[in-house]
């Protein structure tokens, strides 16, 4: 069984910085030839049992530099009086990464996403066993990786997307991207022409990273408010994203063995 959960839109004042962002969004995009290619950036969090919930993020973009000129601006708001380009490369190998954030950084960064054209997607599935598999764990990625592309082809027909890669990427690189083409035929079956490229990358990269973040907001998420607290860096960019999709043991392939 798949469910949704809506994003929250409470805490965003009318008129605010963020809502303005947010209601620029479609129109920008909008605005793009029909087959302009948008550029798609998809990472994880939580994969390990004992995190509670995964997460998979999948950001579109306008253009091909936009994730290299967001992640320049997220950066300099962390350390803005950089000046050594050594610092500069050992911060972007690191700093960015959300769960090595602290919350004023997560916050600082939040506010800089929220005042950009970003869409997301985003499929989480909650563990429920501290005894699964590493092929297990994988194949629930799949399929959040999977429901995430599902959604983005919807509304978008061309895309180029990026996904971070994990421990042994080369061994299971050419499967995937297998089956997300796969994904893109049966879209395009049902929704008219679809296309798209895929591509592994070290979660070094400024669009990878970003992508983290929203799948670290949107973990720390799914986990406070279960206790009834707010996350802030979630608070900050809810209005990008388009929606959540719950994933269940059912919906999840069984194990091949």
């Amino acid at each position: 069984m798949q469910s949704t959960i809506q994003p929250r839109w409470g805490r965003i004042a009318k008129g605010s910085v963020v809502d303005e962002a947010y209601l620029g969004i479609h129109d920008r995009f909008k605005d793009l030839p029909e087959l302009t290619p948008r550029f798609g950036y998809i990472d994880e969090s939580g994969t390990r049992d004992y995190q509670k919930v995964m997460t998979v993020a999948l950001i579109v973009l306008e253009g091909k530099f936009s994730a290299n000129k967001i992640h320049h601006e997220a950066l300099n708001s962390l350390v803005p009086h950089r000046t050594r380009p050594e610092t500069n490369t050992q911060f972007l190998a690191s700093g960015m990464h959300y769960c090595d954030m602290s919350k004023k950084q997560r916050s600082l960064v939040g506010l800089v996403l929220s005042r950009h054209p970003i869409e997301c997607f985003i499929s989480c599935h909650y563990h429920e066993t501290n005894e699964t598999s590493h092929a297990a764990r994988f194949s629930i990625y799949t399929k959040l990786l999977i429901t995430c592309l599902e959604e983005a082809l919807k509304t978008h027909r061309d895309l180029v997307v990026t996904i971070g890669q994990q421990g042994g990427w080369s061994g299971y690189c050419t499967p995937l991207i297998k089956d997300l083409q796969n994904v893109v035929t049966a879209a395009s079956g049902q929704r008219g022409f679809r296309k798209a490229k895929f591509a592994l990358q070290s979660a070094a990269k400024p669009g990878i990273q970003l992508a983290d973040f929203y799948a670290g907001a949107t973990r720390d998420h799914l986990l406070t408010s279960r206790g009834g607290r707010s996350t802030t860096p979630y608070d900050l960019i809810a209005h990008q994203v388009k929606e959540i999709k719950v994933q269940t043991t059912k919906n999840i392939p069984k194990e091949k063995g």
